[in-house]
C-alpha cells in the first residue's frame, strides 16, 4: 500500500479530482475571456482558489461575474446578480465562504444593498441593519475578528464612520479614534500584524495618510515616507513575503503615466520601481491570487477604461493577455474534421461605424488561435460557410461589407492559407446564404435569396469543383427568413430551419434529399426568435438548434421527426452568435456578441456539452468497533465549491483517519475490506465527544475534472478490536460535476 500525508496529496488531488456523469445533461458554460468592465471590484476566494471580480459594462442592467482561475478569466452566467453599478464594495467572508458585496452607485443613485456569491449564485441579503446607501467604501476581511469591516464611501459627503458584517447584519462601531471621512481609499487586512490597513482616499483633496484597525479601534502609523497622496488606489496582501501591495490612483504632475508600486511591511512604506509597471490609474481592482502566489491587479480608468491583466511577484510585474476574436456580428463559423479545428472568420466589428473583419481565428479546444495567411477573402460578413470532407477543405462563399455590396465570390481554407476558385458558374449575390455539406451525396448545398430576386430562394450544390444550380419542383416559401441548414446524419437528408416572418407564427422545418425539398410536419419546433444556428452533431448523432433570444440561447434536438427542447433558455448575453459543433471534443462552440451600436463589451465564447451532475455514493459494508460500525458520508462534490467527508458513530476521542485514493480497491485486512486501491493518501484526524470528525476539500472550478473517479474511506482507532485494532468504515465514491 502506498501513501502520502494528506497535506502533499491535496495538489496531486485536485490535479486529478472527481468527476463523471452518472447523469449527464448538458448546458453552456463560458470559456476563458477578458472582462471588459469599466469598473471593477475584486476579492480572492480562499476556499476555492479563486479571484471573484464584478463589475458593469455599459449595455448591461445587471453586474457580471467574472472568476481568474490563475491563467484566464471566465464569465459566469447567472439567473439573479445585483443591479448595475460602479465603485461597488467588495470582499471574500472566509468564516461563512461567501463573496459579500455592498453599496455602489448608478448615475445618482447610491445603492445600500447587500449580496452574498457562493461561487455560483448570487443571493440577495436581508440584514437587520446596514451601513447607509453610498459608494467607494473600503472594505477588508478581519480574520482575526471573523468578520468584514467596511469604512467611509460617499453619500452626500464623505463619510467616517466603521460598519461590521458578521454573516448575519451588520453593526456600526464606535472606536476611540477614527480615520477622517473620505472616499476610494485602499484597504487591506495585513494577515502578520493581525491588522486592518487603511490608506488614502480623498476627502476634498486627496489623501496619504495609514491607519490600522484592531478590532476595537483605529490607530494612525506614522509614515516618514509614504505615496503621494491619491484616491482610486488599491492593495492586496501577499502571505507569502508578508506585505501589503499597493497600486493605483492618479497623482500629480503626470496621473496618467508609469505607475510606482509600493509595499507596506508592517512599519513602513517602500517605493519599488521596475521597467515594467501597469499604467496608473484610477479604480483598479486588485487581490492575492495564493495558488499562484501573485497579485493580480485589473482593469481601472486612465485616459480611457482599461481592461488589462497584471501580475506581481514581488520582483517584476507582467502582463497576462488572453487572445480572442473581438466582439463581433455575423461572422462565419464551420468544422475542419481534418485538422480538428473550428474555424471563424471576418464579422461586423463596429456596427456603427461600419467597420467589417477579414481576419481567421482558430479554435482547438484550448483556446482561439488567430491565423494570419498570406492571402485572405476581403473583410465581410454573412457568408455562408461549410467543411467540404472529401476535398478537406472550408469552403466559404460570399457575405458582404455595407459599403459596396454583397460578395458571390468562392474561396476555400486548407488550413494555411486561402484560395479563391474560379467556377464556371457561380450563384448571384445572397444575402445571408446558408451551407452545409450533404455526406450523403458528398456535395456542398446552399440555400438562400439572391440580392436580385429575394422572392425567389434558390439551392445551389458545390462538388469541389463548380456550382450547379438545382432547379426542384417546390422550394420552402419565399418568406421564410433566417433560414439555416445541417446534415442529419440518422435520416441521411440536409435540414432547413426557417422562421415565419409574421409574430407567432413559428418555424418551419424542410428536408433536401439531393432533388426535392419536402416540408416536414413535427409535432413540436423551436419557437419563432430572433436568429437560429444549426449544428451536426452530438453523442445521438442528432441535428442541435441554438435558437437565440434576447441575452438568451436555447437548445432544441431533432430526432429524425420531431424537435425536442434539450435545454431551457440560458442568459449568454448577446445579440447575435455563430456555433459550430466541436467533434473532437463533442462540444457545440458558441462566439457571441453583444448589440455592438450600445456598446462593445458582451459576448464570448461558450460551450455546450455534456455536464456530469455532482453525487456520492457508498462502496461496500464497514466493519465494527467499540460504537458500532462508524459511518462515512459526503457532500456532493460540487466542482467550484468545497466539499466535506462526515464520519459520525465512531468511538469518541480517537485518532482517525480519512483515506482518498483515485482508484477503486477491494483488500480484506481481517474482517474489514479495504475499498481504496494504491495510491492511497491518509489526513489524520480525531473524533470529538459524539464520535464525529469531518475533512473538508475544496474543488476547483475546472472543466478537466469531469470524468476522474475519487474513492474515500475512514478508519478509526480502537484499541480492543482484534486483529486490526482500527474499525473501517464503508467505502464511498464520489463523482463530481454540477
Amino acid at each position: 500500500m502506498q501513501c502520502n500525508s494528506y497535506g502533499s496529496l491535496v495538489p496531486a488531488v485536485a490535479a486529478l479530482v472527481l468527476g463523471a456523469r452518472p447523469a449527464p445533461t448538458q448546458s453552456w458554460r463560458p470559456w476563458p475571456g477578458t472582462p471588459l468592465l469599466g469598473d471593477a471590484a475584486a476579492c480572492a476566494d480562499s476556499d476555492r482558489g479563486r479571484i471573484v471580480l464584478v463589475g458593469s459594462p455599459a449595455d448591461r442592467p445587471v453586474l457580471e461575474t467574472w472568476e481568474w482561475n490563475g491563467a484566464a478569466w471566465l464569465r459566469w452566467s447567472t439567473a439573479m446578480a445585483p443591479p448595475r453599478r460602479s465603485s461597488t464594495a467588495l470582499a471574500y467572508d472566509a468564516a461563512r465562504r461567501r463573496t459579500i458585496l455592498f453599496g455602489g452607485a448608478v448615475r445618482d443613485t447610491n445603492f445600500g444593498d447587500t449580496w452574498a456569491w457562493d461561487g455560483a449564485a448570487w443571493t440577495q441579503l436581508q440584514p437587520a441593519a446596514s451601513p447607509s446607501p453610498r459608494w467607494g467604501a473600503a472594505v477588508a476581511y478581519d480574520a482575526a475578528h471573523r468578520r468584514v469591516v467596511l469604512f467611509g464611501g460617499l453619500d452626500q459627503l464623505p463619510l467616517a464612520d466603521t460598519w461590521e458584517w458578521d454573516g448575519t447584519s451588520w453593526t456600526q462601531a464606535h472606536p476611540v479614534h477614527s480615520p477622517p471621512a473620505r472616499v476610494a481609499a485602499a484597504m487591506v487586512y495585513d494577515a502578520a500584524r493581525s491588522r486592518v490597513l487603511l490608506f488614502g482616499g480623498a476627502r476634498n483633496t486627496p489623501l496619504d495618510d495609514t491607519w490600522t484597525w484592531d478590532g476595537v479601534d483605529w490607530q494612525q502609523v506614522p509614515t516618514p515616507v509614504a505615496p503621494a497622496p491619491r484616491s482610486g488606489v488599491a492593495a492586496t496582501y501577499d502571505p507569502a513575503r508578508q506585505r501589503v501591495v499597493l497600486a493605483g490612483g492618479p497623482q500629480d504632475p503626470d496621473p496618467w503615466g508609469p505607475d510606482t508600486t509600493w509595499e507596506w511591511d508592517g512599519a513602513r512604506w517602500t517605493a519599488i520601481r521596475t521597467p515594467l509597471a501597469p499604467s496608473a490609474r484610477w479604480g483598479p481592482a486588485m487581490a492575492y491570487d495564493a495558488v499562484r502566489r501573485r497579485s493580480l491587479l485589473f482593469g481601472g480608468s486612465g485616459e480611457e477604461p482599461l481592461q488589462d491583466t497584471w501580475t506581481w511577484d514581488g520582483q517584476a510585474w507582467r502582463e497576462v493577455s488572453a487572445r480572442t476574436p473581438t466582439n463581433r456580428l455575423g461572422h462565419a463559423m464551420a468544422y475542419d474534421a481534418a485538422r480538428r479545428r473550428v474555424v471563424l472568420f471576418g464579422g461586423w466589428l463596429h456596427h456603427a461605424l461600419g467597420e467589417v473583419a477579414g481576419d481567421t481565428w482558430e479554435w482547438d479546444g484550448a483556446g482561439w488561435v488567430e491565423r494570419t495567411p498570406a492571402r485572405s477573402p476581403a473583410p465581410r460578413f454573412g457568408s455562408g460557410i461549410a467543411f467540404d470532407p472529401r476535398r478537406a477543405r472550408v469552403v466559404l462563399f460570399g457575405g458582404g461589407d455595407g459599403v459596396t455590396g454583397w460578395n458571390a465570390d468562392t474561396w476555400e481554407w486548407d488550413g494555411a492559407t486561402w484560395t479563391e476558385r474560379a467556377p464556371a458558374a457561380s450563384p448571384p449575390p445572397i444575402v445571408g446564404p446558408a451551407m452545409a455539406h450533404d455526406d450523403a451525396h458528398g456535395r456542398i448545398v446552399m440555400y438562400g435569396h439572391p440580392l436580385s430576386s429575394p422572392s425567389t430562394p434558390q439551392t445551389w450544390e458545390w462538388d469541389g469543383t463548380g456550382w450547379l444550380q438545382r432547379q426542384p419542383a417546390t422550394t420552402p416559401p419565399a418568406i421564410l427568413v433566417g433560414e439555416r441548414l445541417a446534415f442529419d446524419p440518422v435520416r441521411r437528408r440536409i435540414l432547413l430551419l426557417g422562421i415565419m416572418p409574421a409574430a407567432g407564427s413559428g418555424t418551419q422545418t424542410w428536408e433536401w434529399d439531393g432533388s426535392t425539398w419536402t416540408q416536414r410536419l413535427p409535432l413540436h419546433a423551436p419557437p419563432d426568435a430572433a436568429g437560429y444556428v444549426l449544428v451536426p452533431g452530438g453523442k445521438r448523432r442528432h441535428v442541435l438548434a441554438v435558437t437565440r433570444g434576447l441575452e438568451t440561447a436555447a437548445v432544441w434536438e431533432w430526432n429524425g421527426h420531431d424537435w425536442l427542447a434539450a435545454s431551457q433558455p440560458q442568459p449568454l448575453g448577446h445579440a447575435d452568435f455563430a456555433a459550430a459543433y466541436d467533434a473532437a471534443r463533442n462540444a457545440v462552440v458558441l462566439l457571441s456578441s453583444s448589440d455592438l451600436r450600445l456598446w462593445p463589451t458582451l459576448g464570448g465564447t461558450w460551450l455546450y456539452d455534456d455536464v456530469p451532475r455532482a453525487a456520492s455514493r457508498a462502496v461496500g459494508s464497514g466493519c465494527a468497533g467499540s460504537a458500532g460500525v462508524p459511518r462515512l458520508a459526503g457532500s456532493d462534490p460540487i466542482l467550484g465549491r468545497s466539499m466535506t467527508l462526515d464520519l459520525s458513530s465512531a468511538r469518541p476521542h480517537s485518532l482517525c483517519a480519512f483515506g482518498l485514493s483515485t482508484r477503486r480497491g477491494h483488500r480484506p485486512v481481517g474482517p474489514c475490506v479495504l475499498y481504496l486501491g494504491d495510491p492511497l493518501a491518509l489526513a489524520a484526524a480525531s473524533t470529538d465527544s459524539l464520535g464525529f470528525s469531518s475533512l473538508r476539500l475544496g474543488l476547483p472550478l475546472d472543466p478537466t475534472l469531469e470524468r476522474v473517479a475519487l474513492y474515500a474511506q475512514a478508519f478509526v482507532d480502537e484499541p480492543g478490536a482484534r486483529p486490526t485494532g482500527v474499525a473501517f468504515t464503508a467505502g464511498l465514491r464520489l463523482r463530481a460535476g454540477e
